[in-house]
């Protein structure tokens, strides 16, 4: 896939990757992982603003590239960081009159600890986060205009497990548009490789930079369109 070189907002469509005209780094889950972790120790900038800067970007796509409007979005998140950028990205979607609803399948207790404070916001702003149950789901994602993915992010490194196995299958047999944050949930970052399943996404926002396992020819089935969301990372740190 050639991502095209427009700029739109919050986000960036990086240039063909290997070009002239493009420096940005192409990173493995390791190299980002590094990354993020220079922004917060060398730069001071918490992890919580990364994880903000992200969800801005995810729901600027949804409202000026997807153009969802005023419509139905079904959030999953997970436990992790990229739930955490989902809870955020659920947050900036109400506050644009879109009609949303999240579910979690995790633990409260086992989320991470800037997931953990996006939780709460949607709490106290009154959202009820859903435990899935598959049967009436199912009746819920035929009703809904968009499905956003932030299940799984870049740090998986096992195969997928239940109960987020059967709802990846859930998510590819609804046929409704996905957009995956970051990463398709199940895919690996740095191979393109899937871990037995996979979310089929109709587009990706992936935060800071273009991940290697973006490249690889099959990764495209489960990526779609990908997007680069800028997350505010000191430009020292993209080049």
């Amino acid at each position: 896939m050639n991502p095209t070189p427009t700029k739109a907002g919050a986000c960036f469509h990086p240039r063909k990757p290997g070009s002239k005209e493009s420096l940005l780094k192409i990173v493995t889950a390791e190299e980002m992982r590094q990354i993020d972790k220079k922004a917060t120790e060398r730069y001071g900038i918490p992890a919580i603003i990364l994880m903000e800067n992200a969800a801005i970007s995810s729901a600027f796509v949804v409202l000026k590239v997807l153009k969802v409007g005023q419509g139905n979005v079904v959030l999953f998140c997970g436990q992790g960081n990229n739930g955490g950028d989902g809870f955020a990205c659920a947050r900036h979607l109400i506050n644009h009159a879109v009609k949303v609803k999240v579910y979690f399948p995790g633990r409260e207790r086992k989320l991470s600890k800037e997931a953990k404070i996006n939780y709460g916001i949607l709490r106290r702003m009154g959202q009820k986060i859903l435990r899935p149950k598959l049967p009436s789901l199912k009746k819920e994602l035929n009703n809904t205009d968009l499905i956003i993915d932030a299940l799984l992010g870049i740090g998986l490194k096992d195969k997928v497990r239940e109960p987020v196995y059967s709802l990846i299958e859930l998510i590819n047999g609804s046929k409704k548009p996905v957009l995956s944050l970051d990463i398709p949930s199940g895919l690996d970052a740095t191979s393109g490789k899937v871990h037995g399943i996979a979310v089929k996404a109709k587009h990706t926002v992936t935060f800071g930079l273009f991940k290697r396992g973006f490249l690889n020819p099959q990764a495209l089935t489960y990526t779609g369109r990908v997007t680069v969301g800028d997350i505010s990372l000191p430009r020292r740190l993209l080049y």
